[in-house]
């Protein structure tokens, strides 16, 4: 019993986690790409994303505990991550996130009095796990944050929008 304690415990820290990044994009002026990053020692493969969601939240205002995420994509090819690599899940422009705020509040967002939210799930294996059970959940959340020198994201929301299984 205890060696087999011991190799799941080598599996389990040998295994790949998914981090998700915003980043500006070089090209577009205030959109970003949400990009997967592959971090630990075996490799990943996305078995499935989400559409990007916006939330809009005025005033004090929680976010559901629970995101419910929508339609669920398979990539039409395999996305294998080794560590280190990264791979694009979306893209994020300025429009569309402020398409989400009614237009009387995006001086309150500008304020902070408002919130707007996007988020996502990535769920991946890892490709070392003999006997994978489920797929491994990434749930990210970022704060859209509108600015006159450049919107940005960064990294905030609800605990159970920002999860790793």
């Amino acid at each position: 019993m205890a060696t087999l304690l011991n190799a799941q415990a080598l599996i389990n820290s040998e295994r790949p986690w998914l981090l998700i990044t915003a980043t500006p994009s070089e090209d577009f002026p205030n959109a970003f790409f949400v990009k997967a990053v592959s971090h630990g020692s075996s490799p990943a493969q996305i078995v499935s994303y989400s559409d990007v969601r916006i939330a809009y939240c005025p005033q004090q205002q929680a976010m559901p505990a629970e995101p419910q995420y929508g339609e669920i994509a398979t990539p039409d090819t395999p996305i294998i991550l080794v560590s280190g690599e990264s791979a694009d899940i979306t893209e994020i422009s300025k429009e569309s996130a402020r398409g989400a705020i009614p237009p009387e509040h995006l001086a309150s967002v500008k304020d902070w009095d408002d919130r707007l939210y996007v988020y996502g799930v990535v769920s991946y294996h890892d490709l070392i796990d003999p006997h994978p059970q489920k797929p491994h959940e990434t749930r990210w959340c970022f704060r859209y944050i509108p600015n006159t020198k450049g919107d940005r994201l960064v990294q905030d929301g609800p605990t159970g929008y920002n999860r790793h299984t």
